[in-house]
């Protein structure tokens, strides 16, 4: 098989629209038209992570963290990140990341953390919003219905359990085609007219390019005048960021602790005191997410437990939720697992690995 045929199946568990406008994911480094020898999940990359996938004959990485995340204006290995890319495209290694996506998915990173705290009732802790635009186009009238099919099968025109809506409007359009110009109908250097509709159709903005590029293959003119509005309403989405869901049964805050050391396989814990003396309602966000604090409070969470929180932060939190950082690499170092599940689950005879280096650069004492 080729990348391209794993990338359409990983978009499908975790589309590249679902990432934060900061981050960086899909295929980083390599060629999608390259042939997948076997595969190697890891959090994150490093030398270690190479000469592992070198080892177990796998030409494909893919990572949770992107290696390539802020832009480089050369790649000459004199820093880390460099030096990982110059190493990858030497040893002809393809690379792909799943992170802010992966993240957002409902049964992504946060839905992993959930099954190993045994977590029911799950649902985001703060939903995400999807946002639209609308096309606006003019179609001779008996092209209308190829042009409407075109951006249908692009995403455009979908609402709720409805497809291909669409909104029309019979009038006619005046032009002048100019010695140089191949006109659909009309006559060189004499003005004309088209009897038209205007058609419009809403489509989620992430796919603006895509429903362009729909356009402009199904419309039979040379140059189709198209617009593209806002549209200022959302659909909430079940995806989201964090999940938040309900233990078996109710822990002291010491014991429940406890539960978390064990689960996240870490010997240290920062955490807030509470005056709560049961906790059993948990929100979970993996990595940095300092950011859904309010979202766990309004949700009425006994405990939060995330990563990379600042030291004011503790004192922002009230005694009704227990805080707890985990360590990033701690909450998230389930998801190469996951990921490999997801692909050995739908392709039983690629050879999926998954690493068993720790990339953490947080040492206890």
């Amino acid at each position: 098989m080729i990348i391209q045929e794993l990338i359409d199946f990983l978009q499908q568990i975790a589309p590249n629209n679902l990432k934060e406008d900061y981050d960086n994911v899909g295929l980083l480094i390599g060629s999608p038209k390259n042939e997948v020898k076997s595969v190697l999940t890891a959090l994150e990359l490093s030398d270690e992570v190479i000469d592992e996938a070198k080892k177990l004959n796998c030409n494909l990485i893919i990572t949770h963290h992107p290696i390539i995340f802020r832009p480089f204006k050369k790649i000459t290995s004199q820093s880390y990140n460099e030096h990982i890319v110059y190493r990858c495209v030497q040893e002809g290694l393809n690379v792909y990341a799943m992170h802010t996506n992966f993240d957002h998915v409902f049964k992504g990173t946060n839905y992993g953390l959930a099954q190993q705290f045994n977590l029911s009732t799950l649902k985001p802790l703060r939903k995400l919003q999807e946002y639209y635009k609308v096309l606006v186009t003019f179609v001779p009238t008996h092209q209308v219905a190829r042009v409407r099919s075109a951006l249908s099968q692009a995403g455009a025109g979908n609402i709720g359990n409805y497809s291909e809506c669409s909104y029309n409007v019979q009038g006619y359009g005046t032009f002048r085609p100019n010695e140089h110009s191949k006109p659909f109908s009309g006559i060189k250097n004499q003005l004309s007219q088209e009897v038209e509709v205007r058609l419009e159709m809403r489509f989620p903005a992430y796919l603006e390019g895509q429903v362009v590029s729909a356009l402009l293959q199904s419309h039979p003119y040379e140059t189709p005048a198209y617009h593209i509005f806002a549209d200022h309403s959302t659909q909430e989405l079940y995806d989201g960021a964090g999940i938040i869901g309900d233990l078996p049964t109710s822990y002291t805050p010491k014991d429940f602790l406890k539960i978390v050391k064990q689960v996240l396989k870490t010997p240290f814990l920062r955490y807030t005191r509470t005056d709560k003396k049961k906790i059993q309602r948990i929100a979970l966000c993996g990595g940095a997410g300092s950011f859904l604090i309010p979202d766990a409070i309004e949700q009425k969470a006994d405990a939060f437990i995330t990563s990379d929180i600042t030291y004011h932060t503790f004192f922002d939190v009230p005694r009704s939720l227990m805080l707890i950082d985990g360590g990033h690499y701690e909450t998230e170092q389930h998801v190469a697992q996951m990921i490999a599940n997801y692909i050995t689950q739908k392709f039983d005879t690629l050879i999926v690995n998954v690493s068993t280096i720790s990339t953490n650069p947080v040492c206890y004492f």
